[in-house]
């Protein structure tokens, strides 16, 4: 079983980071209720179970996450 995981939005991680970690851990893009989730990719078991490898890809997603500017809860009021 795999979970949903890394995110390649993160300034800290292109594109190819994101490649290269599909490859190495033989892992897809994330599926969820039928559509690509581009941005993401699940996290094989083992990984999870290996924390300190896990540690600089959760550091990354971390890092950008706490970089975004929040998005408005609802939309501007019409004027």
């Amino acid at each position: 079983m795999t979970r949903p995981g890394l995110s390649d939005e993160r300034g800290a991680e292109p594109k190819s980071e994101r490649e290269a970690f599909l490859v190495e851990f033989n892992t897809t893009i994330l599926e969820s209720y039928g559509y690509n989730m581009p941005e993401y990719v699940p996290v094989p078991d083992d990984l999870l179970e290996d924390t300190e490898r896990l540690k600089p890809y959760l550091r990354m997603s971390y890092e950008y996450v706490t970089s975004l500017k929040p998005k408005p809860t609802t939309k501007p009021k019409k004027k």
